[in-house]
Order: C-alpha cells, then sequence, then structure tokens
C-alpha cells in the first residue's frame, strides 16, 4: 500500500516544465550538446540520451551530468567524466557498465582498456525494476525535483526488495527502469529505457533525471596506469 501512495503521489506533482520528446534526437558525441536535449534546471540534469553501440558512429560512454557521448577515441582524455558504458551482443543483448566494473572476460574491447588502461575511473552501482507499470513509469514522467527523485529512487529499490547492487547490467528492455548512484560524483540518477538496439550499430535510448545538488567535480587524473583497477 505504501509505495501505490507514494506513486499516487507523484503522479499528482505539478511539473514545473514539459519534459524532453522522446522523439527527438540525442546528444552527440562531436561538437555541442543539442540544447533542446540537455536540462539543467537547479538541483537536477534532465536528458534525453542515445547512446551507441560498438559500431555506431555515436558514442556510448556516457556523462550522466551533460548527456555528453564519448566515442572510444574520445576516451583517454574524458574518462573523468564518464559513469556509463553501452555495448550490445548477441548473447546478452543491451547491456550497460558502470565504469568501475571489473571482469577479465571482455579481451580486446572498450571493456578491458576501461578496466586496465584508465587512470581512474569513477565508482557507481545499479539496481534494476524490470518492465516496470504503467503507475511507475507515470511516477517516473511526473518527477521534477531532487526531493521527488530521492523518493522515487528509495520506493523502488524497497519494491525491489533491496538486492545488492551491481555494476553490470543486460538484456535491458523498454520500460525497465535504472537506479544508478555515483559514489566519485555524488549523484543519484532514476533512468528509464524507452528504446534498444538489435544490433552492434544499435543505440539504446535511456531517459536519465540526475539530482545533482551535492554533485562532486571530478578532475582529471594523472595517476599511473598501475591504478587503473583501483
Amino acid at each position: 500500500m505504501k509505495n501505490k501512495n507514494i506513486f499516487k503521489l507523484l503522479l499528482l506533482a505539478t511539473a514545473t516544465f514539459c519534459f524532453i520528446s522522446c522523439k527527438k534526437q540525442a546528444a552527440i558525441s562531436e561538437g555541442n550538446i543539442i540544447d533542446n536535449n540537455v536540462s539543467l534546471s537547479g538541483n537536477i540534469s534532465k536528458l534525453y540520451i542515445n547512446a551507441g553501440a560498438q559500431e555506431s558512429n555515436f558514442g556510448g560512454f556516457v556523462d550522466t551530468y551533460t548527456g555528453k557521448l564519448y566515442l572510444g577515441r574520445e576516451v583517454n582524455e574524458n574518462f573523468h567524466n564518464i559513469d556509463l558504458y553501452f555495448r550490445y551482443t548477441k548473447s546478452s543483448g543491451n547491456e550497460l557498465f558502470s565504469t568501475n566494473f571489473n571482469e577479465s572476460v571482455f579481451l580486446n574491447s572498450d571493456l578491458e582498456k576501461m578496466q586496465y588502461a584508465w587512470p581512474y575511473r569513477n565508482r557507481g552501482d545499479f539496481y534494476i525494476l524490470k518492465n516496470a507499470s504503467e503507475t511507475q513509469l507515470k511516477a517516473f514522467d511526473s518527477i521534477t525535483n531532487k526531493t521527488e527523485i530521492g523518493i522515487f529512487y528509495n520506493e523502488i529499490l524497497g519494491f525491489i526488495g533491496n538486492p545488492a547492487p551491481v555494476q553490470r547490467l543486460t538484456n535491458l528492455i523498454v520500460n525497465d527502469i535504472i537506479l544508478f548512484r555515483s559514489s566519485t560524483k555524488n549523484t543519484t540518477s532514476i533512468i528509464k529505457v524507452v528504446g534498444t538496439a538489435n544490433n552492434i550499430n544499435g543505440r539504446l535510448a535511456l531517459d536519465v533525471k540526475t539530482d545533482i545538488s551535492n554533485r562532486n567535480i571530478v578532475p582529471k587524473a594523472t595517476a599511473n596506469l598501475s591504478n587503473a583497477t583501483k
């Protein structure tokens, strides 16, 4: 009953402005961010992101603060900004990784470089609600401020039983809701999957709302490569 009540309260929240239409193109990794797709308003960031898979012309490395998408060739200069990485595989479908993910099986890939060649990696954890209900999706859409982000995050976490956090999500589908907390940047994001890829040239569309009220600005690290996995 508590979960139902909080979703009803969120649905009744009055939006202070309209959110980005899912039909618009996402901010891309070259040039400036498209202003219509990024809203930095007060204590929250609202983004519509279309991350590219491995063979896409669009970046798959994501900064959840600005919506910037980086291609593999761009990460050496921007790893301190990156929170998430997207890729597609036939075996695991649409996958999302936090940059502190550790796994030894991804040889000769961007993931291997991320784990062993980056001087520094932002730490963050995922939780996921698979195939959210219509009520939960409407509650997500109604959220306009950091207080509502925090309420929604905690209610969804309780709804799914407070599982252990993970750094890799697989087989993402439309209407999954992802909770992401960056311990390095001190930000909290709620993410709705609104479109998925079906090949390595495809894109993953995400509706992202982030509490940035206490965000840490992360400078570019100059540590030796031996510190890459720390």
